[in-house]
């Protein structure tokens, strides 16, 4: 999901590595499709960027704070 987030943060597309051990299913939106799918449908927008922000922060949030963010 990198490369969608890349672009929602800065407007510019980014690329990515990506590895699997089994068959996967690519889906790819080009940058006018997704400026299209904000304005159109804005709900969906909202719920693709709450998965990639929790992507994002599960990826660099330090291992010892993904249980919880207090410290006891």
């Amino acid at each position: 999901m990198a490369p969608v987030y890349a672009y929602i943060c800065t407007g510019e597309p980014a690329s990515a590595d990506v590895r699997a051990d089994d068959q996967l299913f690519y889906i790819s939106w080009g940058n006018e499709r997704l400026k299209r799918v904000q304005i159109e449908n804005p709900g969906f927008w909202v719920k693709l960027q709450n998965c990639l922000n929790k992507d994002l922060i599960d990826k660099v949030k330090p291992k010892n704070k993904k249980e919880t963010q207090v410290e006891e």
